[in-house]
């Protein structure tokens, strides 16, 4: 082989080496392991400057860059930050000399807005919790918000708030609680804080409420501004006169509640009243109005309701100030008890009471009459103290009802018989069941009963019902005994 063969060999040999140092990737000083080694430099780079929407590709030391910048200027920034990535090894010593930006574009994003510090507090259920979220400058400022706020919705503060800078000068804490004051006057709303104008909207439960709290917002610290934005219901119309009634037409219907009455739970308890007292034959129609003249007219109500309900028919009614109530009574004593009722109203309010007192439905029929005493005997007992003839005022009202039945049978001799136990003398008992028969007559001459139809007379201890020798026996030949007779 002579010298020239040699040579050429050696060219060709060198040229096969040269290539694969340059392009297989397998070699570790090949061109292309350098070109990925300076990729990964170039993409350090980027990513240390905060830069992630470029991507960049090697060509040799020719790096081609894509992707969006958000300004010219920063577009400028991404240009030199590849071509100052560098890396030093293999056969290609250096960094980039060439950049390719011909697909990097500049979209530029909107200016930030003007006041960014926005905070929210939102009440979204009447009596129920607060939400507060939205930017407070620092924990001390949350700090002081949540526990102004747990002071004033005690159904819970529920706190996404977030810490963020660029907070507005001056008190900024101050007008926040200022808007919650408002916020928590409202049954439901929002507060919104956007730099140092504070904004709530919500609904009032009237509109004096909504008056008090739009006044609040208003008085903010210096260097902000409250703009409220408050709906409440128009204050109700004025019932002039302040009218109502109830009317019992008859004993065996139902008595009918009518009128004006200043709030449903005050309707509630009238009609409460009135079914206890009417054994709950009611029917309301009553409708709830503003205009009530004064605080003690539930009162006079009430006591309108009783008096009507010891009538047999009658009307109780109301014009402001001014009661009245009419009817028929079944007997002179409940028509007192029921003028002596309305005299005890409240002062400022006038009563009228016109009651008439219904005559008895006359019995002709003595065994009729005779029934009628014993029915209402029967299980009561006339009662007087002891070892007196004095009528006890329980007994008040079993008299009265033998009033009506001795005027129901007018017309008849009605004999009053006393009749004591076996305690004591004969003669004093005899005495004290005599001066007791007498003591019943007496109330029912001062109930209107003719005294031709009365008769007292007394037995002692001489016609026992019981035996003396036990305290029941006693007590049952304790007694008052009706006679009827032609």
């Amino acid at each position: 082989m002579n010298r020239t063969t040699k040579l050429i060999i050696a060219a060709i040999v060198f040229i096969i080496f040269g290539a694969i140092s340059l392009y297989a990737d397998w070699f570790g000083g090949s061109a292309r392991r350098a070109e990925l080694k300076l990729q990964k430099a170039v993409e350090a780079e980027l990513l240390a400057n905060d830069i992630q929407e470029v991507s960049v590709e090697m060509d040799g030391q020719l790096a081609r860059v894509v992707g969006t910048a958000r300004s010219k200027s920063q577009r400028s920034k991404i240009i030199d930050i590849v071509k100052s990535a560098r890396w030093s090894g293999g056969l290609i010593t250096g960094g980039v000399t060439v950049v390719k930006a011909d697909g990097l574009r500049v979209v530029e994003l909107p200016d930030a807005p003007d006041t960014p510090f926005v905070w929210n507090a939102e009440r979204s259920e009447e009596g129920g919790p607060v939400l507060l979220s939205g930017a407070v400058p620092d924990e001390p400022t949350r700090d002081q918000l949540l526990a102004h706020a747990k002071s004033l919705f005690p159904a819970g503060v529920i706190d996404r708030m977030t810490i963020t800078p660029n907070v507005p000068a001056g008190d900024w804490s101050g007008a926040a609680k200022r808007s919650l004051d408002t916020l928590a006057q409202l049954q439901t709303g929002r507060a919104t804080g956007d730099s140092n104008v504070f904004n709530v909207t919500g609904k009032a439960a009237s509109r004096e409420i909504a008056n008090v709290a739009e006044d609040g917002l208003r008085a903010m610290p210096d260097g902000f501004r409250g703009e409220p934005n408050i709906v409440a219901p128009e204050p109700a119309k004025l019932q002039s006169p302040y009218i109502w009634n109830a009317n019992m037409d008859d004993a065996d219907k139902p008595v009918i509640l009518e009128g004006f009455v200043p709030s449903r739970e005050m309707q509630l308890r009238i009609v409460e009243h009135a079914e206890s007292v009417f054994s709950n034959r009611v029917i309301d129609r009553m409708v709830v109005a503003n205009g009530v003249p004064d605080g003690n007219w539930e009162e006079t109500v009430r006591a309108s309701l009783t008096t009507l309900a010891s009538l047999n028919t009658g009307r109780a009614s109301a014009e402001d100030f001014n009661f009245r109530v009419t009817g028929v009574a079944p007997t002179e004593a409940t028509a007192d008890n029921g003028r002596a009722l309305m005299r005890t109203l409240a002062p400022g309010f006038v009563s009228e009471v016109d009651i008439d007192v219904a005559p008895p439905a006359r019995v002709d029929v003595a065994d009729q009459c005779q029934a009628l005493f014993n029915d209402a005997l029967r299980g009561n007992t006339i009662n007087f103290q002891n070892a007196k003839a004095e009528l006890r005022e329980d007994s008040h009202e079993l008299l009265d009802q033998l009033v009506v039945i001795a005027k129901r049978c007018e017309g008849f001799t009605i004999t009053v018989a006393g009749h004591t136990d076996s305690v004591g003398s004969a003669s004093l008992n005899q005495r004290l069941s005599e001066a007791r028969a007498q003591a019943v007559v007496n109330y029912l001459l001062a109930g209107g009963v003719s005294a031709g139809e009365l008769s007292a007379v007394g037995y002692g201890e001489e016609r026992p019902v019981a035996d003396n020798g036990t305290s029941e026996g006693r007590a049952q030949n304790r007694r008052i005994e009706f006679t009827i007779a032609q």
